[in-house]
């Protein structure tokens, strides 16, 4: 997902499931985003600004492609318990935190991210370009496994030389270092101990175990150029 200024509820204003106080406001929107083309739908991230509690919204077609999910699991039982339960989480995100008409602005806790990306010296995520410029932070781009987040892409333009580049946060450095680590792993287990009492099956899992291990190599390829990114383009003071 890639976070794009300001095409969210700006001024929209949602009671607090946590405080009941009408104070949640959306602080960042999230393009969604499939093989590089963009989605016309959005994650927001709400904040309180009376409690500090923060909420997330997911698309209401998502929701709705979950609840088909777990109708056509019905027969398997479990599968379909748990897309039921993620269905209804997500859903309550909006109905207990509804929207508050006519409510006024409170008064902020944060800034929007996007006032943060058109002061790229205040963004704590503008660094240094290669000609010594300041490169502002133009997007962010989340991945997420599911739900649960597994690191951002910042993309930069230095203002100086207009130089584009991307750099991974920890989060993702992480996930693509494990990843990789776990390919690695799996892939001599089965190159060494192919699985398969069928003839000729050991030698076709072992392939298998071979191409493992060639996307394997790839992630610890991609892990090394996102280190010398950060490396190359450091954090302005």
């Amino acid at each position: 997902m890639r976070h794009v200024i300001r095409p969210g509820p700006a001024n929209e204003v949602r009671q607090c499931v946590s405080c009941r106080q009408a104070a949640l406001i959306c602080i960042r929107d999230w393009q969604h985003r499939l093989i590089g083309v963009d989605l016309p739908t959005w994650t927001l991230d709400y904040e309180c600004q009376a409690c500090g509690v923060k909420i997330t919204l997911l698309p209401q077609n998502k929701i709705r492609a979950e609840r088909l999910i777990a109708y056509l699991l019905i027969p398997a039982i479990f599968p379909s318990l748990y897309f039921f339960a993620s269905a209804r989480r997500k859903a309550r995100a909006w109905t207990d935190n509804p929207v508050v008409p006519g409510a006024s602005q409170p008064n902020r806790r944060v800034f929007p991210a996007a006032q943060m990306l058109d002061q790229p010296y205040r963004d704590p995520h503008a660094r240094v370009c290669a000609c010594r410029g300041a490169a502002q932070c133009t997007a962010i781009a989340q991945k997420r496994l599911g739900s649960m987040s597994i690191g951002s892409r910042y993309e930069y333009q230095c203002r100086q030389c207009t130089k584009a580049f991307a750099v991974h946060d920890d989060g993702a450095l992480i996930f693509s270092f494990v990843l990789a680590s776990a390919l690695c792993a799996v892939s001599a287990l089965i190159i060494l101990k192919p699985p398969g009492s069928a003839v000729g099956a050991e030698q076709s899992n072992r392939w298998f175990g071979v191409a493992l291990l060639v996307f394997a190599a790839i992630g610890y390829v991609s892990f090394a150029f996102r280190i010398r990114a950060r490396l190359a383009f450091p954090k302005l003071k």
